[in-house]
């Protein structure tokens, strides 16, 4: 028998054994994700892994998220994961867990997404997993419904809303969808705008004054974060219309509102999913779990700029306010 094979079984029998087991071999943790190991919110993954007793190097080993972006890049990340034999694959994102999801039905993978877990296939129920994915679901049709009542509150009588987000991320276009079934409910027309690269970007404006909207929200991803941050927030504080932001940098960096679930919080989560596991629970086992916090960001700053008087109970029920 394979000394790590033999290893896992007996970290399938107890505990305290599983961690004499990992320090005499490091467990594998692939992360099916864009962006470095080193930024947040992956670093605050790794600190709390470090908080349960996983020191880096001694008990645990990351194969880090990539710095390029797209579907490719996902794939390949899951290819050398299995290639290198990792114990666990953490995919951040309803894309990376898909691609991971079909890839092996044998290693664990504990999945942060937007997207339903069980309408998108990934698990059988919510409660009882089933396979070989537990994890997060971000509970995309309750944040969309309170992100279009901040939008209310921000244009009250609001009838056009335009909705831009990245239609080569799954999470993204799960989380339109949820976006517009909200807006309609209350009476809003939702605008959808597709903005996948620099040149779509740069049609915003004119698609949002062609189509009269009065207010605008992003639904972002890492792609549009890293690459095409600044450009955005520059668009759409050059509308002067209110816009908000489902991640909380690009209020702290010159948006207006933003609403969403912690990262930081999530992703210490998703650090007890693999503590669970490498312990010796299976994934088929652990519950799809729900977050728990949620962050409000206002920029009175910007709203000054843009000449915009904010609803005080907005402003009161912010987590953090940039004056």
């Amino acid at each position: 028998m394979r000394r790590r094979t033999f290893l896992r079984g007996v970290v399938a029998l107890s505990g305290g054994v599983a961690l004499l087991a990992r320090a005499q071999t490091r467990a594998r943790v692939a992360l099916i994700a864009f962006g470095g190991l080193d930024r947040e919110p992956f670093a605050s993954f790794v600190r709390a892994m470090s908080e349960l007793g996983y020191a880096e190097g001694r008990d645990v080993e990351y194969a880090k998220p990539s710095d390029s972006d797209g579907q490719a890049a996902l794939s390949r990340l899951v290819e050398q994961a299995l290639e290198q034999r990792a114990d666990i694959l953490v995919a951040f994102g309803a894309t990376g867990a898909g691609i991971a999801a079909k890839a092996t039905r044998a290693i664990p993978i504990v999945a942060l997404v937007n997207a339903d877990p069980v309408g998108s296939g990934l698990v059988k129920d919510l409660a009882h997993p089933g396979g070989n994915v537990t994890g997060i679901w971000m509970q995309g049709p309750a944040l969309a419904q309170k992100r279009v009542e901040l939008i209310k509150q921000l244009v009250p009588g609001i009838r056009r809303l335009a909705v831009v987000f990245d239609p080569a991320s799954v999470g993204n276009r799960e989380m339109v969808k949820y976006v517009a079934e909200a807006a309609r409910q209350v009476g809003i027309e939702p605008q959808l705008i597709e903005a996948p690269g620099a040149e779509e970007i740069a049609r915003i404006p004119a698609q949002v004054k062609a189509a009269k909207s009065q207010a605008l929200f992003l639904e972002s991803t890492v792609r549009l974060y890293q690459h095409h941050r600044a450009a955005l927030i520059d668009y759409f504080t050059k509308l002067r219309l209110p816009a908000i932001y489902s991640g909380p940098n690009y209020v702290r960096q010159g948006g207006l509102v933003a609403y969403g679930v912690d990262g930081r919080a999530t992703m210490r989560r998703a650090a007890y999913f693999v503590d669970r596991i490498l312990k010796g629970a299976k994934a088929a086992d652990l519950p799809i779990e729900q977050p728990t916090k949620y962050e409000l960001i206002v920029n009175l700053k910007t709203a000054r700029a843009l000449g915009l008087s904010l609803p005080p109970a907005l402003i009161l029920g912010a987590d953090e306010v940039i004056e």
